[in-house]
Order: C-alpha cells, then sequence, then structure tokens
C-alpha cells in the first residue's frame, strides 16, 4: 500500500525557528566583551561604601572615591599633593592625578623596560612633581610632560624627599657586595652628587656596612635626617636601624642611638630592610613608625621617647606624615586611621570597612588623603578607593 504524502504546508505569515548551538556561542562571544568594556567603563555602580556622604565637611568626616581595575603602589612617599592643589600617586606603569572633587587622570611612565617599582613620587619647589621611575628620577610638569635625569647611574633608590636646597635626594641601596650604600643628590638641573655612607662603628662596634637607606626627612635644622639598615656581625642572627643626619654639603653624622632591632637570617628573617617609616613633626622633632607598631619620637640629639598607640599591631606598611592641622597621622591596624599630637596623645579613629592604609598626604586646605590597600571586588571588577578625611 502506497504511503500517503503528506501535503499541509505552514500557515502563512508564521515562523518555525529551531534550536541551533552556534547561537548560543553567538551571542557569548559577542555579550562577554561588551561587558567588560561596560563594567571596565564605569557604567556599573561602585561599592556602597564609595557614596558620598552629606556631612563631608565636618571634622573627621571621611569621603570615598572608587576606581575600577587601577594598580596602585602602596607604602611610605607614594602619594604627594602637587603643586596644582591635586593629589598624585604612582601606579605601576602610569601616574595618576586627582583633583579633591575625584575627577581621575593617568599619564604612561616613560620607562618600556621596569614599572614604577620604587612607589616613590614629591612635589618640588620648582612647581613639577618628581618621582623615581626604575633607574631614574623623572620631573613631570602638572600637564602631564616629564623628562628622566640619571638614567645609568642610579641602582635600587630608596626613600625620596626634597632637601632645604630645593635639590632631591634619595638613598642608593648597595648592589654589589665591593660597594657601600649611598645618599645622592640630583639638582633639578640633572647634576648627581652621591655621598657614601660610612660603617656606624662608632655607634654599634659589631656593624656593617648598611644595606641601605630606609627613609628620608628634611629636619627642622635644615639637615636631611635618615634611617639605615644594618646588619650585626655580633650576634650574627640580628639586624639593627641607626638614625642619621647629612648637612647639604654632604658632612654625615651617625646618632649613637639604636632605634630598632629584627630577626636575621638564622632566625628565618634574612637581612632585609626593616619597614620603619620617618617624618619630620611639628615641633621640629623627628618621629618614627615601626614595623611592629610603635611610634616614638627623636630629637635632633638622639633622645627617644616612645609611645604607646593602643591596640597597635605588627603591620605590613607603616605609614606617618604630618597634617595641617600640627599633629602626626599614621597607619594604625584595619579599619583605623591614627593620630598623634606632639605631646603623645594618640587618638585611633574609624573608617569605612574594609579600610587598610596604603599610602597618606596631607593637603594644605585641612584634608587628609589615604590609598586604601584594603579593595573591593564587585562583579569582574577591583575597585580601588581613594579617601579624604577632614581634620
Amino acid at each position: 500500500m502506497m504511503k500517503k504524502r503528506d501535503t499541509r504546508r505552514a500557515m502563512p505569515g508564521r515562523t518555525v525557528y529551531q534550536f541551533r548551538l552556534w547561537w548560543v556561542l553567538a551571542f557569548l562571544v559577542i555579550a562577554l566583551p561588551l561587558l567588560t568594556v561596560i563594567q571596565t567603563s564605569r557604567m556599573i555602580l561602585p561599592p556602597s561604601d564609595c557614596h558620598q556622604p552629606a556631612d563631608s565637611t565636618r571634622s573627621d568626616a571621611v569621603v570615598q572615591f572608587c576606581f575600577p581595575a587601577l594598580t596602585p603602589q602602596y607604602g611610605q612617599g607614594n602619594m604627594t599633593i602637587g603643586p596644582d592643589g591635586n593629589l598624585w600617586f604612582l601606579e605601576m606603569n602610569k601616574i595618576g592625578r586627582m583633583t579633591p572633587t575625584g575627577q581621575l587622570v593617568e599619564f604612561p611612565a616613560q620607562s618600556i623596560y621596569s614599572p614604577l617599582v620604587t612607589g616613590l613620587i614629591v612635589s618640588g619647589l620648582d612647581g613639577n612633581l618628581w618621582f623615581l621611575e626604575g633607574s631614574a628620577l623623572v620631573r613631570m610638569s602638572p600637564d602631564g610632560t616629564s623628562q628622566e635625569f640619571g638614567s645609568g647611574v642610579i641602582e635600587s633608590p630608596t626613600a625620596l624627599t626634597v632637601g632645604p636646597d630645593g635639590n632631591f635626594w634619595f638613598g642608593n641601596a648597595a648592589s654589589l657586595v665591593d660597594k657601600a650604600p649611598t645618599i645622592v643628590k640630583i639638582t633639578t638641573t640633572g647634576e648627581i652628587t652621591s655621598f657614601s655612607l660610612p660603617v656606624p662603628s662608632q655607634t654599634l662596634p659589631a656593624a656593617l656596612p648598611s644595606s641601605g637607606v630606609i627613609d628620608l626627612a628634611l629636619g627642622a635644622d635644615g639637615n636631611l635626617w635618615f634611617l639605615e639598615n644594618v646588619a650585626l656581625t655580633d650576634p650574627p642572627t640580628m639586624q639593627a636601624t641607626f638614625l642619621g643626619s647629612m648637612t647639604p654639603a654632604g658632612r654625615i653624622k651617625q646618632v649613637p642611638v639604636e632605634v630598632d632591632r629584627g630577626p636575621g637570617p638564622a632566625l628565618g628573617g634574612g637581612i632585609g630592610t626593616l619597614r620603619t617609616a620617618l617624618a619630620t613633626g611639628p615641633d621640629g622633632n623627628l618621629w618614627f613608625l615601626r614595623h611592629d607598631g610603635q611610634i616614638g619620637r627623636i630629637t635632633p640629639a638622639g633622645v627617644i621617647t616612645r609611645f604607646q598607640v593602643p591596640g597597635q599591631t605588627a603591620q605590613e606598611l607603616p605609614i606617618l606624615t604630618t597634617g595641617a592641622d600640627g599633629n602626626l597621622w599614621f597607619s594604625a591596624p584595619p579599619g583605623q586611621i591614627g593620630r598623634m599630637t606632639p605631646n603623645g596623645n594618640v587618638k585611633l579613629l574609624p573608617l569605612p570597612a574594609p579600610t587598610q592604609v596604603g599610602g597618606l598626604a596631607a593637603s594644605p586646605d585641612g584634608h587628609l588623603w589615604f590609598l586604601n590597600a584594603g579593595d573591593t571586588q564587585k562583579g569582574s571588577v577591583w575597585w580601588v578607593h581613594i579617601g579624604r578625611l577632614t581634620l
């Protein structure tokens, strides 16, 4: 028997669709990159803790600004207030400029061979920004025009500061066994002078040559003050941090006091630098914040007074600066920022969680800016927080 052929036809105006796997694949290929572009172009909402409070002008009020996909450097000296009144900070291969209202502009780094591993930037007396990039000191105007100095001479730069003469001074760690670490001066025209650090044998007979300068600060006496890391031969498992001063002419004096001690290689600590931040206080003394959370005052004669910080613990990034209110401000346990008066009174102020201070810069208009190293993820985007505290 012959089968009857089905002669039915689809009704006019009606289309029959069949599922195709390649439709799904095509949708994913188009949609995923588009979603990434939308997110990175800030078309998604920032984390809730970056919403601006209405009372942002009152004392101790905190405002935060959120930015996606930044790569900031964290640590002492990584932020500064520029001559234009804006906040400047360093990223891995960029230099960031942010206005007080949160408008961000990024400038590319000059070097294509190394990132801004030093994370050190200062505002010069010549109206420019100066920062260490790889093995060079770079001058950048507020509009982003830059020029390099010292390329090929700078080896392992640390601790950049502006001297009393308007020149730039930084530590240059020893990169070879037979070379002593130096403090280097670079003028605004690029002239370089190096001063070798002597072994502080008069202060500690068991000291070896310094492994480098930890931090630098301009003292009220017109001299440069520095902290240097020194390994000990007796006992061989220890290292120490010493305070020194240098006149603009290069005469070095190492104050005969020991600021810190830490474990050497036998205790698993290595002879790496003990992290300690140094700053000049409003009282004319030097102040330091140790890696173990202790804070202290050093007179130019070398007399040390230590102050107890409630709840302070060891921290990876000790950061210390002087605010426009005449107090010292420092990194505190996560979620807090510390304020200390010149007579040693301490107050810890809460910050929006999960804040971990990764940089500080004080502006003359009565604000303290901080870089939040406890950044948050929302969706597939990491958000970097830059905060402002009203003093």
